[in-house]
C-alpha cells in the first residue's frame, strides 16, 4: 500500500497576476480539479508543499484537507510549474481520483546490485528507461520500483519491463519486452585500431620514366 500523505490547503480569493503578492508572501496557488465536484482554486504555505512534492511524486495519492470540511480528499500530482531560472516553485495542480477506481501512473526505477558479469567482462550496465507506467488503486501504487541488477550475470543479458517485479495488486501498463537495463561490452575491433593507430598512408607510386 502507498505511504499516506497528507496536505491541508486553505481556499484562495487572491486570482490572477495578483497570486505573485502570494509567492511573495511564501504562500503557492493550487488547483485541484476532477471526479464530480466543481474545480477549486486553494492555496498553500510552499514549505508545506515543496515536503509533499518531495514524498509524493507523481504515483502516490495524497490526502487533502480543506479548511472547514470534516473529510479529505484523495488526490495525485498532476502538474508542478516551477521558476524556469531560480527554479522556485510557482503553481502546483491536483488531480481528484477515487479509492476504488484504478489509475495509470508512471513509477520511478530505483537501481540497486552490482552486475558481477558487466564487472567481469570489462563491461557497463546501461540503463534504457527510469520509469514504468502501472495500472493499481491509488493506495496500492507503489511510489518506486526496485531493479536487481544482480541478475546480470553473463553479456547480452538484459532485464526488461516484465522483469521487474511489481507489488500485489498492481499490473505494468509498459510494453512488457521493453528492456530496462542490459550489459554493453566494448567493440573489439575499435578498441584494436585505437591500439595500433591509424594504417600508415603509402606513397604514390612514380611512373614516370
Amino acid at each position: 500500500m502507498a505511504e499516506q500523505i497528507a496536505l491541508d490547503l486553505e481556499p484562495r480569493v487572491v486570482l490572477g497576476k495578483k497570486v505573485k503578492t502570494l509567492r511573495r508572501n511564501g504562500i503557492i496557488p493550487v488547483h485541484v480539479y476532477g471526479a464530480t465536484d466543481e474545480p477549486e482554486s486553494l492555496q498553500c504555505e510552499r514549505s508545506a508543499l515543496e515536503r509533499v512534492l518531495a514524498r509524493a511524486g507523481s504515483s502516490t495519492p495524497v490526502f487533502l484537507g480543506i479548511n472547514g470540511r470534516s473529510e479529505r480528499q484523495l488526490a495525485m500530482v498532476r502538474e508542478v510549474q516551477w521558476e524556469p531560472i531560480k527554479g522556485s516553485l510557482l503553481h502546483v495542480d491536483f488531480l481528484r481520483v477515487e479509492a476504488a477506481v484504478p489509475i495509470t501512473v508512471d513509477v520511478q526505477l530505483v537501481f540497486e546490485g552490482e552486475s558481477v558479469g558487466a564487472r567481469a567482462l570489462g563491461g557497463t550496465v546501461s540503463h534504457a528507461l527510469y520509469n514504468l507506467t502501472v495500472q493499481a488503486l491509488p493506495l496500492d501504487a507503489p511510489s518506486s520500483l526496485t531493479v536487481d541488477l544482480s541478475t546480470l550475470t553473463e553479456t547480452q543479458m538484459a532485464i526488461r519491463a516484465q522483469d521487474v517485479e511489481l507489488p500485489p495488486n498492481v499490473t505494468l501498463d509498459s510494453d512488457p519486452e521493453a528492456i530496462v537495463a542490459r550489459i554493453d561490452m566494448p567493440h573489439a575491433g575499435v578498441e584494436r585500431e585505437d591500439e595500433m593507430g591509424a594504417p600508415e598512408a603509402q606513397a604514390p607510386e612514380d611512373n614516370s620514366g
